[in-house]
């Protein structure tokens, strides 16, 4: 039994708890070596022994180590065992051990929360501060509850004068002090950001958000706002935004209001009409309300000598006067019109001289364009201020296009200011539209704006895909829009009623984020349910498995009914066919499964045109060697692929599934022919073995195989002397006697491709250029150029079809695999002309490699079809276009090619 050599060890005195304080990890060292000599089938056994040993001797260090080593090894979140061992040395104060324990721990199940607080704990021990900081920042990325060393670690760097480092930490610590609704710690840290933050105002306004979010009165927000004001008192315009914040939380907060009037004076103190703005508006008169006068306030101010306007009329035009009763506009086509104030209020929309549409009538187009090519992140600023802060990409080009960029020019502008809308911070998107971006008064955050992009995302999968990346890109995952993000996942975990693929991948995903390679503790799903009771509540576990889109998804599926569900390895048979990886046969063959991994290759062959894919993948993935051991011999293996093959061409010709049987087809000749196996197979076996298999390749009906049947004949014939062509054999000849496939060489190919490669990637970008630049030019039905682009745009068009039909249908003749017993392709053919009393030579050649004027011939023309399945010596005669030809045939060589 595999287990003797561990008991033997078990019984020795040395293994006890009482020599714990000798023991070394050179012991671990031996342990694992003992470990390493084990089959992985045989590993469980041991493991069980161990345990049962354990039952008794709860002590034994050999036992739990070799237990809980291959407990993590064979399930990383078994680490129970090994953790009580690092335990028990901790308590005897044995940190080298504890250290080595810990390290194995991490190394098999990643980040360990216990194993890196003892680690942690070992380093403090042994004055290893460094170390202990550093494992300490790792602990908090997956320990999700710690607080105080969060703080620790903050005030760490701050005290090394890495402020950076030190507010990333202090602002982790403030969040989670936010989710524990401990006001007077975030007061505290408050306080430290004021003094250390600098101008990072955006997230401080932000921070404010989430104190007003997460507690239930409206003072301590208030509080909060009231110390900010305090340090931007030196820019009005934050000013504004923040006493703006506090009125909207609190109208009949006079004193803000007051401050509100004061930084409304300082700003527009050069303003013209300020103090009629601030009278007619109301916004001096605490009666009335506040959000109103500010509206006023803030439009009326707007206006002013020397404003640009727009009329849906008049177009743009430009303020030149303006008092209590009256303004004077100046219009391009109307100029010194006069119109009351109430009716200017009322048609105009006032205009920032940062405009668009300013810009468009005041800069000639020439400069404006070379602007907005230069300067993405100015044209960005200039299109999303003048759509009210928010615009389409669709939006934008109707704005740009062909005012101010030319079509080619936008094609090449829009990628790079995609590329500055997804990554630069004063650019958000719309909560409710992907492709419509914002324009930010305060930079948004990574999370906020990777949230809104989730929140647009119509797809379940792709937003499981977002919460991933979201994680990897490092995103705060303590952060209020992660934590959104997360309550999708829960609503439809908990509102759901049967089980279907969402609500599945919600529990899984849930599952992973909080288990998984994450660690996410602080996930908690909204209804608890477990694994077993999903599964028992699906109507088909198959079809439900073939519905989830995400193969992480597929993998946790897989793991959660190996343990959850007892006749899990026929369940993983029945779900192999929908997910085509390794995993599932690897999980089967670990767990002493080899039958049922074996069973499915066995299926696979006899499924072969139910479960093309299928066979295909285990076909690529398995060696020879391995099919031997499922019982498929080599030769039948070979036989269900030339079968499939087969299969594929007649599915092909009758138009079903056609790009899925030409993938397949593909994939065939690749494992039959590109790798020389069936060649090689061929030339190993006997003339029998050769003779089946070369049967089953004669009846491949396809005009492409021709050039492949022709090269095996050769072969057969040289590597069997005495080989005996059997009547199928000679009808296949006689069927086949003018091959009907595109034979040629390697070169004529390779020049095809590289024709095909200039056409597609030179001759059409160029004449699509041409055609955009013929486009521009005005009226295309008067448009010569334009006209010419598109002819010679379609004449391209027809080259690249005829060109990839020929290409898809060539078949490569190998100048060894040329039969000179008679003449047929690559062959020079020597001829007596009967009719000329003279001697003539013919060189017979596919399509592509035909020069009549060196005589060298196509054997699809009319005179190389009559020279073709001729041998020395024969005579024969033929007529072509009524001129009469006789031949005798003196040699036939092999033409160098």
């Amino acid at each position: 039994m595999a287990e003797h050599k561990i008991m033997a060890m078990l019984t020795a005195e040395k293994w006890t708890r009482t020599t714990l304080a000798n023991y070394t990890i050179s012991n671990f060292h031996e342990l694992d070596d003992v470990l390493s000599s084990y089959e992985p089938e045989e590993l469980t056994e041991v493991k069980d022994a161990c345990k049962e040993y354990l039952a008794k001797n709860k002590n034994s260090v050999i036992a739990m180590y070799i237990a809980g080593t291959i407990s993590i090894e064979q399930n990383p979140l078994d680490d129970t065992i090994i953790l009580q061992l690092a335990e028990m040395f901790q308590e005897s104060k044995k940190w080298n051990i504890v250290e080595f324990l810990c390290e194995k721990i991490l190394k098999a199940s990643g980040e360990n929360r216990y194993a890196l607080r003892a680690l942690a704990t070992c380093y403090e021990a042994t004055n290893r501060e460094d170390e202990k900081f550093s494992v300490w920042e790792r602990l908090v990325k997956v320990d999700y509850d710690e607080i105080e060393i969060v703080e620790k670690i903050a005030r760490h760097h701050e005290a090394k004068n890495d402020l950076e480092a030190a507010c990333f930490y202090y602002k982790r610590a403030i969040n989670r002090y936010i989710n524990a609704e401990n006001f007077p710690a975030v007061k505290e840290l408050w306080t430290k950001f004021l003094t250390i933050m600098g101008d990072d105002f955006g997230y401080l306004l932000g921070l404010t958000e989430r104190v007003r979010s997460h507690f239930d009165t409206l003072d301590r927000t208030i509080f909060l706002l009231k110390d900010l004001n305090e340090k931007v008192s030196g820019d009005v315009d934050k000013r504004i935004i923040v006493l703006k914040r506090i009125l909207e939380l609190e109208p009949l907060a006079h004193w803000a209001r007051t401050l509100l009037v004061d930084a409304y004076k300082t700003k527009y103190t050069e303003h013209g009409r300020l103090a009629a703005c601030m009278e007619t508006s109301g916004i001096l008169q605490n009666y009335r309300d506040v959000h109103t006068a500010i509206e006023d306030f803030e439009k009326n101010i707007s206006f002013d000598t020397g404003t640009f306007v727009f009329h849906k009329t008049w177009n743009i035009g430009r303020i030149r006067s303006i008092d209590n009763d009256r303004v004077i506009i100046d219009f391009s086509h109307k100029r010194n019109h006069e119109m009351s104030i109430s009716m200017a209020f009322s048609s105009l929309l006032v205009l920032p001289k940062t405009h668009l549409w300013v810009l468009k009538s005041v800069i000639p187009t020439e400069k404006l364009a070379a602007r907005f090519k230069t300067d993405i992140v100015w044209s960005l600023n200039t299109l999303l201020s003048s759509h009210a802060g928010q615009a389409s990409f669709k939006e934008m080009k109707e704005e740009l296009v062909p005012s101010i960029l030319t079509a080619a020019e936008w094609s090449k502008w829009m990628p790079l200011a995609r590329k500055e809308l997804m990554n630069n911070p004063l650019f958000g998107i719309s909560a409710t539209d992907s492709d419509t971006f914002t324009l930010r008064n305060t930079p948004i955050s990574f999370e906020e704006k990777q949230y809104n992009i989730f929140k647009s995302e119509r797809n379940f999968y792709d937003k499981v895909r977002l919460v991933r990346e979201f994680i990897e890109s490092k995103g705060e995952v303590e952060s209020d829009s992660f934590m959104e993000m997360i309550s999708y996942f829960n609503d439809i975990l908990a509102n759901t009623d049967e089980t279907d693929d969402k609500k599945m991948s919600s529990f899984l995903l849930l599952d992973e984020l909080r288990n998984g390679r994450y660690h996410l503790s602080f996930i908690r799903p909204s209804k608890d349910y477990t694994f077993e009771e999903l599964y028992l509540g699906a109507d088909n576990i198959v079809s439900l498995f073939k519905e989830i889109k995400d193969s992480e998804l597929n993998k946790s599926f897989i793991t959660q009914v190996m343990r959850n569900v007892e006749d899990w390895p026929q369940v993983l048979v029945s779900l192999f066919p929908y997910y085509l990886t390794t995993f599932i046969l690897d999980k089967m063959k670990i767990n002493n499964h080899k039958e049922l991994v074996y069973k499915i290759l066995r299926d696979s062959v006899d499924a072969y045109k139910e479960f093309p894919e299928q066979f295909l993948y285990l076909a690529r993935t398995y060696a020879p060697a391995q099919w031997e051991l499922a019982g498929i011999s080599h030769e039948k293996l070979l036989i269900a692929e030339l079968q499939l093959l087969d299969y594929t061409y007649l599915c092909i010709e009758n138009k079903k599934d056609v790009t899925e049987n030409r993938k397949y087809n593909k994939q065939l000749h690749g494992l039959l022919f590109e790798d020389g196996t069936l060649m090689d197979f061929i030339k190993k076996h006997d003339a029998d073995t050769a003779r089946r298999v070369y049967s089953l390749l004669q009846d491949i009906n396809s005009m492409e195989m021709m050039g492949k049947k022709i090269e095996f004949k050769h072969v057969i014939g040289e590597t069997f002397s005495d080989y005996a062509w059997g009547d199928a054999d000679s009808r296949a000849d006689t069927a086949n006697l003018i091959p009907t496939g595109l034979l040629c060489t390697q070169a004529s190919l390779d020049a095809k491709r590289a024709e095909l490669d200039k056409i597609m990637n030179i001759d059409i970008p160029e004449v699509a250029k041409e055609i955009g630049e013929a486009r521009e030019l005005g009226d295309l039905r008067e448009n010569s150029e334009y006209k010419y682009g598109k002819e010679k745009q379609t004449l391209l068009n027809a080259q690249i079809k005829k060109l990839l039909e020929e290409i898809d249908r060539a078949q490569v003749i190998q100048p060894g695999a040329v039969d000179t017993s008679k003449t047929g392709f690559g062959t020079r053919i020597s001829l007596h002309d009967n009719i000329e009393d003279k001697d003539v030579v013919y060189t017979l050649m596919g399509p592509w490699e035909s020069e009549p004027s060196k005589n060298i011939l196509s054997f699809q023309a009319p005179l190389g079809t009559q020279l073709m399945n001729k041998t020395v010596g024969q005579n024969f005669s033929f007529e072509i276009n009524d001129k009469k030809y006789d031949f005798t045939v003196l040699k036939i060589e092999r033409h160098e090619f």
